[in-house]
């Protein structure tokens, strides 16, 4: 299914052919835990009056940067499913960035998302390109075959990286392209260090 993030009116102007147009929205900034909650199930309900039940592929697209498909979606999914144990949260940054130690300047908040697990991503490639065999992966990330993971780093290049291994290791992967330069700036959203 072909999701058209820009709006209606962009939409009605022209599109993909086949796509539909989907209002899904942004959080609010600041916006406290219980809002940020209400939001995810807004944007359930949404996709669910187009038929989009979570178990079809669904390929959003926007105006070409980004700021309308991939952050409120993955941003509410995400916040929305912390402690959920079918997902795995996945930081690929390097350890001085997950514990908070020594992150990105731009950041305002230093630390990863709570309960994720961190394998830096170089140990994930055998060489530029190359990812490590499927059982290494596996046994570095220490989960089954088909495990759902959400990978992240600070801006979503490591992690989209990290995702093509994953895959190649046979786990339903897949990136966060707001990362943690994202989730940092929102203050409600918890962290751990």
């Amino acid at each position: 299914m072909l999701g058209d993030v820009r709006g209606p009116n962009a939409h009605a102007r022209g599109h993909i052919p086949g796509s539909i147009p989907i209002v899904l929205g942004s959080p609010m900034p600041l916006a406290d835990p219980d809002s940020v909650e209400a939001f995810a199930r807004e944007i359930g309900l949404r996709l669910r009056r187009h038929g989009i039940t979570g178990e079809e592929r669904l390929v959003l697209y926007d105006r070409g940067d980004g700021v309308g498909a991939l952050p409120s979606a993955q941003l509410a999914e995400l916040a929305g499913r912390l402690g959920d144990s079918a997902l795995t949260i996945l930081d690929v940054r390097r350890d001085e960035e997950y514990d908070g130690s020594r992150g990105a300047p731009c950041d305002p908040r230093q630390g990863h998302i709570p309960g994720a697990k961190q394998v830096e991503v170089s140990l994930l490639f055998a060489g530029p390109g190359m990812p490590r065999p499927a059982a290494d992966i596996q046994a570095l990330v220490g989960l089954e075959e088909g495990a759902e993971i959400v990978a992240y780093c600070h801006s979503g290049s490591r992690s989209a990286l990290a995702t093509l291994a994953l895959r190649f290791a046979g786990y339903r992967a897949r990136n966060y392209a707001g990362s943690w330069h994202e989730w940092s700036r929102h203050a409600d959203l918890p962290l751990e260090r």
